[in-house]
């Protein structure tokens, strides 16, 4: 499993599981892998450590499952989150940023204060799988939501989230941490001090519904130790009632989890990089040395996001780095010669790998290392100064035919976006835009953050102190004329139906 080889199948596949990432992967439940967790009921209590009482799943990667938790001694709810054994051994990212912090004098309450979660505790449990690191954490709220095109209370609060998320960064590389992973899914909202705290075990199922289950069976049909009895939906903070009840018990201020990816800005990169390339900086995506200015990158990216509900970079194949430049050179211009021969090195290996795979059974020649002073050989690897990818084409023509912003962020920030409403076309009411104030004030922003060169980029607080974050702006709204409201639209149908 760890390393990738291709193992028997120990489990029967249940189709009934619905959505597969709502699901942890049951063929990890073997040596090496998860720790079997089962989900508490009222006859059959489980406890980790004697002390935590499990309640629900909330979350999994290929690496942990998470857990809502009941701490019978602090009588306080709590997240647990479980590695797998074979990545619980030596120090984690986590655990190197938690000592780190503490080294610098940070408690858990200050690190709270800015964004930054540090567990609680950190203990070791064991399984029939192996040995398993678990971190007590606060219990998160729901994802950053982004509501921006609904009315200006929504506005304000994507400006304040937006600025408490660039505060949390701020703190982390003032103590030469680089998070190495900052995405919209590690976002979470703390909750408000102590609102779950009401609840016990035995009450909180009249807050959030015992979630969908299945028992997990063994193609031998033996009852294994190596699994839990049954596999659980996990549950969402959505689920604890109606939206605007959840929004109630939700506080504005940002809370940075998943820290696996992160690493000492000293020591130039993560162990492993895990972030989605559409968030990759220029010099993660060509394997160069990473820091602080790496996280600026991906923070504008979250910015870009936030606003209006899009990546400025969109990059179909997640495996293709050449695409990724082209894609940045489309919206911020040509790589820089200082990065060229780097990024002409690796798109001929790309280059090669496909003449490896298609090319060289069918008897064509190897190809060649172009030279990158070259510009024949640049146009065939890398687009430098010629835009000749589809993506940077189809954005050039668009520009043209606009003519409202020659800037290229600037333009992607003026894209419509669509407006949903609760009647006809596909709930389709209209679609809505960014203030041309705000295009102009958060492209500023953000050209400062996208560039080529780290040294070049803003770093966080310049970043917090830039006007976008205190100015308010009311999108423009162009509703469709064709749009029936869902009252209207039942009204229509019922005077339709007595006619006939």
């Amino acid at each position: 499993m760890a390393n990738g080889t291709e193992q028997e199948q120990l489990y029967k596949p249940d189709f009934a599981l619905g959505r597969e990432s709502e699901y942890e992967d049951v063929e990890r439940y073997r040596p090496g892998g998860f720790c079997p967790v089962d989900v508490s009921t009222s006859d059959d209590p489980f406890f980790i450590q004697d002390r935590y009482q499990v309640m629900y799943k909330c979350t999994h990667s290929h690496f942990f499952t998470g857990w809502l938790c009941y701490d019978t001694i602090e009588k306080k709810w709590r997240y647990l989150e479980i590695n797998t054994a074979s990545e619980s051994s030596g120090d984690s990212p986590e655990q190197v940023i938690r000592n780190t912090l503490i080294s610098h004098g940070v408690d858990h309450d200050t690190a709270r204060k800015h964004g930054v979660v540090l567990p609680y505790e950190t203990f070791f449990i064991n399984s029939p799988n192996g040995r398993h690191r678990c971190s007590v954490l606060p219990y998160f709220g729901a994802c950053f939501p982004w509501k921006r095109h609904t009315d200006q209370t929504d506005g304000d609060r994507v400006h304040q989230l937006c600025h408490s998320m660039a505060r949390a960064i701020s703190f982390l590389h003032e103590h030469g941490i680089c998070h190495g992973d900052i995405q919209p899914g590690h976002m979470r909202l703390w909750l408000k001090e102590g609102v779950l705290d009401k609840y016990t075990p035995d009450t909180i199922p009249g807050l959030i519904k015992t979630q969908w289950n299945t028992e997990l069976e063994t193609i031998d049909g033996k009852p294994t130790p190596h699994a839990p009895k049954r596999i659980h939906k996990e549950i969402s903070f959505w689920d604890f009632g109606r939206d605007d009840e959840v929004m109630e018990m939700l506080s504005t201020e940002v809370a940075i989890r998943d820290t696996g990816s992160a690493y000492l800005a000293a020591d130039g990169r993560p162990l492993k990089v895990d972030a989605p390339i559409d968030f990759q900086a220029p010099e993660t995506v060509l394997d160069m040395r990473m820091g602080t200015k790496s996280d600026i990158w991906a923070l504008a990216v979250n910015l870009f996001y936030y606003a209006i509900g899009d990546l400025p970079v969109e990059i179909a194949d997640e495996d293709d780095k050449v695409e990724a430049i082209t894609e940045i050179e489309a919206l911020i211009g040509p790589v820089p010669e200082k990065f060229r021969q780097v990024a002409m090195e690796m798109a001929f290996k790309q280059r090669l790998g496909r003449w490896e795979r298609l090319e060289k059974p069918k008897g064509l020649p190897k190809p060649k290392m172009p030279d990158a002073e070259s510009e024949e050989g640049a146009k065939r690897y890398l687009s430098v100064s010629h835009l000749i990818k589809s993506g940077g084409e189809e954005l050039e023509k668009r520009m043209k035919e606009d003519g409202s912003y020659e800037d290229k962020i600037e333009h992607r920030l003026n894209e419509p976006q669509k407006l949903k409403g609760g009647g006809n076309h596909s709930r389709f009411c209209g679609v809505w835009y960014l203030a041309p104030e705000e295009i102009t004030c958060l492209g500023g922003l953000l050209r400062e953050m996208l560039k080529w060169d780290p040294d070049e980029r803003w770093d966080a607080k310049k970043v917090m102190g830039h006007e976008w974050f205190a100015n308010r702006y009311m999108p423009r709204l162009k509703p469709n004329s064709n749009y029936i409201p869902l009252e209207k639209e039942k009204a229509k149908r019922g005077e339709e139906g007595r006619s006939s």
